[in-house]
């Protein structure tokens, strides 16, 4: 009996799901350059339009932190091991705040391990300066399986214009990353590269042995 209960107590642990990551940025100084500083928790952070720092003259979420990605026009989110921010990971649940936003074409775009886009999601913001700006604050949300990247177009790109100064980018929450694993694929060329390096040592080795025997007979 003893056993059995040891044995449905660990089938219910591994059933219970950590607890989502959320980040608010209240820990960090006005003007912080962010990039790797939750790298520990499963997240870097980067924009394809310069640095991306902390700002609190407005339009936070939470607290007085927000994100201005790259003048405020757009923020790359990458999930990332905790134990080893070199290798990738993956989430299937992602949420995050904008404020300030004025003009449509502001939303997320997530991407899959190869690059592949997999989900997106635009704000409700469908005509320019018609939304209320600073006193809008709107949450975006993905939850599909698989998300290594999520592309936060906070500066009305979307919409096929050019990025510009837009929306802030608050209250980030993801489910707990999942770090990646070799795929079946490689896992089939690894076993075909031993079985390869194993078929080259018993050949060496039976050589060996003829040689050795082939001397033993001339003897």
């Amino acid at each position: 009996m003893k056993a059995l209960l040891t044995i449905a107590l660990l089938l219910c642990s591994g059933l219970v799901r950590a607890a989502p990551v959320t980040l608010d940025f209240e820990e960090l100084l006005r003007d912080a350059v962010v990039s790797t500083q939750y790298a520990d928790r499963g997240l870097l952070i980067a924009s394809d339009y310069g640095a991306v720092t902390v700002f609190d003259g407005c339009c936070a979420a939470s607290g007085v932190n927000t994100l201005n990605g790259g003048g405020f026009r757009g923020i790359t989110l990458t999930f990332v091991d905790p134990g080893n921010m070199f290798r990738p990971a993956v989430t299937d649940f992602l949420s995050i705040t904008l404020g300030d936003i004025d003009i449509p074409g502001n939303g997320l775009t997530a991407y899959d391990l190869d690059g592949n886009q997999i989900a997106q999601v635009l704000s409700g913001c469908a005509t320019a300066f018609a939304c209320p700006g600073d006193s809008l604050f709107e949450t975006l949300t993905l939850s599909v399986a698989g998300m290594h990247r999520i592309v936060i177009a906070a500066g009305g790109q979307l919409s096929g214009n050019a990025a510009q100064g837009e929306a802030t980018v608050d209250d980030v929450v993801f489910n707990a990353v999942v770090a990646q694993v070799p795929e079946p694929s490689a896992l089939q060329m690894l076993a075909a590269g031993l079985s390869v390096l194993a078929c080259v040592v018993l050949s060496r080795r039976l050589r060996a042995a003829r040689v050795s025997r082939g001397r033993s007979a001339s003897r």
